[in-house]
């Protein structure tokens, strides 16, 4: 990268496997986080990037008032891979202007998170100084989703489902972080892994 006194990493991995937690220690540890997901909520607002494009890709059904419904719009897109492709052919782009945009910005931080579950597929892995994969055991993944999106089983694993597997991901990885212990053990490995990461960096 052109800032070699800050470290960007890239955080991925697929669905509840802690990957805001991991980005929440790099910023308690004086780091900031750009978060892709909040990015793509933002351009799918009424006045957001994406609206018009999404709105006349699925239509009207898919808004409640002016505001696009976003359960009502993954109800189409995980029940049907193709629409999802669609979307994602709309949204990326956005996100990616965003998030590189963002990049450039931040030129006062010691250590930039990018959190993105779909760095990879994006591409936006060619920003970053190393791309971390966060996983889990299957069975805290699925508690977490339906705790935190109010989610049933099935609708979880629709989701699953539509993502690139585990297997594809670790091949871009420069880390792979197991997220099934105590927080506490999760937070020594980040510290020390930063630090080791940026004098590297350097």
């Amino acid at each position: 990268m052109q800032n070699k006194k800050q470290l960007i990493i890239g955080i991925t991995g697929n669905m509840g496997t802690g990957k805001s937690t991991v980005s929440s220690i790099i910023s308690g540890a004086g780091g900031i986080v750009i978060d892709a997901d909040s990015i793509a909520h933002k351009i799918l607002e009424p006045k957001g990037a994406a609206f018009f494009e999404v709105v006349n890709m699925y239509g009207h059904n898919i808004l409640t008032g002016s505001t696009i419904d976003r359960k009502k719009l993954a109800h189409i897109v995980f029940n049907d891979n193709k629409e999802l492709k669609n979307l994602e052919a709309i949204t990326h782009k956005h996100i990616i202007i965003n998030v590189v945009e963002e990049l450039q910005s931040l030129k006062d931080y010691k250590y930039i998170a990018l959190d993105a579950p779909l760095l990879i597929e994006t591409k936006l892995n060619r920003y970053v100084d190393e791309t971390w994969l966060i996983t889990s055991k299957l069975y805290k993944r699925i508690s977490r989703i339906i705790k935190r999106d109010k989610l049933d089983y099935d609708e979880v694993i629709k989701r699953f489902e539509s993502q690139t597997p585990f297997n594809e991901l670790m091949k871009f990885a420069d880390l792979i972080i197991y997220n099934n212990d105590k927080l506490s053990t999760l937070k020594k490995l980040i510290l020390y892994r930063l630090e080791v990461s940026y004098a590297k960096n350097k």
